[in-house]
C-alpha cells in the first residue's frame, strides 16, 4: 500500500508529473536529433561551401568554439 494518499488530486498530480517526465524525455530526444542535424549542415557548409567557423558562429549567434565542437562531435 503507498505511504501517500490515494485522493484522485493525488493521483492526478502523480499522472501529470508521469507525463511531464516523459515529455521531457523526448525533449532530450529531439534537441539530440537536431544536434545531429545541425553538425552535418555545419560540416556541409565548412567541407563543400567554404563557409568558415567563424561565420557561421556569426550568423547563427554562438561563439566559434561551439561551432567547432559541434562540427567534431563523435
Amino acid at each position: 500500500m503507498p505511504k501517500y494518499s490515494t485522493d484522485p488530486q493525488v493521483e492526478s498530480m502523480l499522472n501529470l508529473a508521469k507525463d511531464l517526465t516523459d515529455r521531457m524525455a523526448e525533449s532530450l530526444k529531439q534537441v539530440g536529433r537536431l544536434g545531429d542535424e545541425r553538425q552535418r549542415v555545419f560540416q556541409s557548409l565548412f567541407n563543400n561551401h567554404n563557409v568558415s567557423q567563424v561565420e557561421m558562429a556569426r550568423i547563427c549567434g554562438l561563439d566559434k568554439q561551439t561551432v567547432h565542437k559541434a562540427m567534431n562531435k563523435n
